[in-house]
């Protein structure tokens, strides 16, 4: 079931915020001003700016329509122009006071920030960078008018016009912040995005492509930990190198398939013995390492359970029942040795008993 559009599911990065969700929220924002806008103006008896507000809003339903369309652009001019010419109109009729020309100075960091958010969005420095400046010029313009001829409609007294502004400046305000947090939620979840990127390609970088074990790269890591643990905190623990038997002859009598299925079930029975703090990596080929965190006594009996399930387990290839058997060879870490002499006592233990009957466990 796809998430609800939630702060906690956006910020969590459960569900992105689409291009789609921030223009009809765009839209949404401009129809609901304009319609107490012209509530306002019809309060005040100034029917020709309610009558262009209220008409306005058949803009933002056809914007509405080009938004389903993905058509972007357009929907971001056209929004962008009824917000330049209303409060451009609005204030050489009413004059400079009722703060209508606050909505200019709100379309610069909302165009930028809409033209950069969105997806594919075509010269998305020239759009916001035109459109601002020409919100400066006639930002000056109208400033410079008002000083010099008066307001087409008379002055309805301080209080209502100190109240509309109050109701505009309040509006530009909120809306900035509804975008700004927007925005930040954005990238708040893009971020999120990525580090789930990176955390599933580090753990396939981490793993062997066809066991799923993990890598040689890795398990040296891993490794290289426990030895430090050892060093400093007396810390115990063992290597288990591990061999299939025989595994040549069943490439070659079975084929590669055959052998990638024997691996397979090999690695999903030694996975299936290890505890929480445990790791196994196929070490090359057809050998796989094992590090545990305990003793060699303790080491030993695990592997010998490992053992026992892969001379008792088969698979069905080309409905033939196939067997297999491995060899272990164990060392424990001692005072001063190291991860190589460890591997390499590991290794000729494993031989031992390879030249000694094969599945078997020698330590």
């Amino acid at each position: 079931m796809r998430p609800i559009y939630t702060t906690k599911n956006i910020i969590l990065g459960n569900i992105s915020i689409t291009d789609t969700l921030k223009f009809n929220l765009l839209a949404a924002c401009a129809a609901f001003i304009h319609l107490c806008i012209g509530l306002i103006f019809l309060y005040l008896g100034i029917i020709p700016l309610s009558i262009y507000n209220f008409l306005v809003l058949i803009i933002y339903v056809f914007i509405y329509y080009l938004v389903k369309k993905k058509k972007f652009v357009l929907s971001y001019i056209l929004a962008y122009f009824d917000v330049f010419m209303h409060s451009f109109i609005s204030t050489i009729l009413v004059g400079w006071d009722y703060g209508f020309l606050l909505y200019l100075i709100m379309l610069v960091p909302i165009s930028l920030l809409i033209a950069y958010s969105t997806e594919n969005f075509p010269r998305r420095t020239f759009y916001p960078v035109i459109l601002s400046g020409l919100d400066m010029i006639i930002f000056i313009c109208c400033s410079y008018y008002s000083d010099l001829l008066p307001a087409v409609y008379p002055s309805p007294g301080e209080k209502i016009i100190s109240l509309v502004y109050s109701f505009n400046a309040f509006m530009v305000f909120f809306t900035i912040i509804i975008f700004s947090l927007l925005f930040t939620f954005e990238i708040r979840n893009a971020q999120i995005v990525l580090e789930r990127r990176n955390q599933r390609l580090d753990i396939i970088a981490s793993l062997d492509p066809l066991t799923g074990l993990l890598n040689r790269r890795s398990m040296e890591e891993h490794m290289n930990v426990s030895m430090k643990k050892a060093k400093e905190q007396g810390r115990i623990f063992s290597l288990v190198l591990c061999d299939l038997d025989d595994f040549k002859r069943i490439n070659d009598t079975y084929g590669h398939d055959c052998g990638d299925q024997v691996l397979l079930k090999v690695s999903e029975i030694i996975r299936s013995h290890m505890r929480e703090f445990d790791y196994v990596c196929r070490w090359g080929g057809e050998e796989i390492l094992i590090l545990l965190d305990c003793e060699k006594s303790i080491a030993k009996m695990i592997a010998e359970r490992i053992r026992y399930g892969i001379a008792t387990a088969f698979i069905s290839f080309d409905d033939e029942d196939i067997s297999f058997t491995m060899t272990f060879g164990i060392s424990s870490y001692a005072h001063n040795k190291q991860l190589d002499q460890m591997i390499q006592e590991a290794d000729e233990k494993m031989y031992v008993g390879k030249r000694n009957g094969k599945n078997k466990v020698i330590t």
